[in-house]
């Protein structure tokens, strides 16, 4: 290889590699279902740089890659609730651009086989897998956005964030790759000045630390008018109404009297959204105030995690099936996060481990309801109010 053909190549890799920092980078701020399409224009420069290359192990690696993901998802790895759907294609599709397209496209600079691109994918999953389950949720990247990327997107519309990237990597490629040595620190300092400018004049919206607020109604039967005087003067952001035979008129009087915009139905088999602004939007995931939420059949840790990102106090009215045994047996169905926002309102049912959360919640008579895994115990930390028809 001659030097200038080495030094070609070489530039082209940093090129790789600023394109996949940026588009990181970005992913990382945005909202799980969107980084797919975003982090693939954020490739677009790696793509112009190897215009020349064939694609063919690239292909043959994201293959590999994305049929692990897809064993990955029904072996476990996504909520089970969710694997098959439409939206779980979604995110095997934008895993596998954000890590399939960028080591397969520069296994053609390194001559990297299959196999090897394969490996370095499994361990980027592993870590994020991994990452997920025992790193605490305030280092979690899910619980973090980028104020400067939403309020671009919410000022511009996604076209704006798309020509961020692309103003990302041409920097990139400007300060790194085409510019001499002694220009670069003048563009750094150019953007770095920018940067700050662009801080000082939009800041980000100060964040509410404030925890959730889960209101637990035991009720088999229910009306518009108990149900707004089992929830008071409480503003209720989204009503939950697990398993529980409803019609839309039905559905809209609940919505009208909790003061909720939107009504989560959630039968057996499948949960939908209904919005009383609109009536034929029945689907599996909803925006409140700009944040996707996803609701499953049971409150489950991402579903708390997006009401958290929402900034502000949100009152949930959950309703469980009580049973003519116990009611303690319907919270007893419900995943273990569900059953810890249930429950942390029983005061001395509720056993604390440590300060990160609940270990064990109890019954009222001592008897061992549900463990909490260790992952789910950052996503607990929210003050729950638990109300019965005797307690109105």
């Amino acid at each position: 290889m001659s030097p200038t053909t080495g030094a070609l190549a070489t530039r082209r890799g940093w090129w790789i590699l600023a394109s996949i920092a940026s588009g990181c980078l970005v992913a990382a701020s945005l909202p799980p279902l969107d980084y797919g399409l975003l982090a693939f224009v954020a490739f677009v420069p790696a793509l112009v740089a190897l215009r020349r290359t064939s694609y063919s192990r690239a292909l043959t690696s994201a293959t590999l890659i994305l049929g692990t993901l897809f064993l990955w998802a029904f072996w476990g790895g996504w909520p089970q609730d969710s694997v098959g759907s439409r939206e779980t294609l979604r995110v095997l599709f934008g895993f596998g651009v954000l890590i399939a397209l960028p080591f397969s496209l520069y296994a053609r600079v390194r001559k990297w086989s299959p196999l090897t691109v394969w490996a370095l994918t499994a361990v980027a999953v592993l870590w994020e897998a991994l990452a997920s389950q025992y790193l605490p949720a305030t280092l979690a990247w899910t619980q973090h956005r980028s104020p400067g990327m939403l309020y671009l997107a919410s000022a511009t519309g996604w076209w704006g964030v798309v020509a961020a990237i692309w103003a990302t990597n041409l920097f990139l490629a400007r300060v790194f790759f085409l510019a001499p040595a002694r220009r670069a620190l003048p563009s750094v300092l150019a953007c770095a000045l920018t940067l700050v400018g662009a801080a000082l004049a939009f800041p980000p919206s100060p964040r509410s630390e404030t925890a959730l607020q889960v209101i637990v109604v035991q009720t088999a039967t229910l009306s518009p008018s108990h149900i707004a005087q089992l929830v008071g003067d409480r503003q209720t952001e989204l009503l939950i109404l697990p398993r529980i035979e409803l019609t839309l008129d039905e559905a809209e009087a609940l919505a009208s009297a909790a003061h909720a915009p939107s009504v989560v139905l959630t039968r057996e088999g499948w949960s939908g959204i209904w919005n009383p602004s609109e009536p034929n939007a029945m689907a599996n995931r909803t925006t409140i105030r700009g944040v996707p939420v996803y609701v499953p059949q049971t409150l489950k840790a991402p579903l708390v995690h997006n009401l958290r990102a929402l900034g502000s106090q949100v009152s949930l009215a959950a309703i469980p099936r009580a049973t003519a045994e116990s009611p303690y047996q319907a919270l007893a169905a419900w995943d273990a996060a569900g059953l810890a926002l249930a429950s942390a309102s029983l005061g001395q049912s509720v056993a604390r481990a440590d300060t990160a959360g609940f270990s064990r919640v109890t019954g009222p008579t001592g008897e061992v309801l549900s463990d909490i895994p260790r992952r789910q115990r950052d996503a607990i930390g929210s003050a729950a109010v638990l109300v019965s028809p005797t307690q109105t």
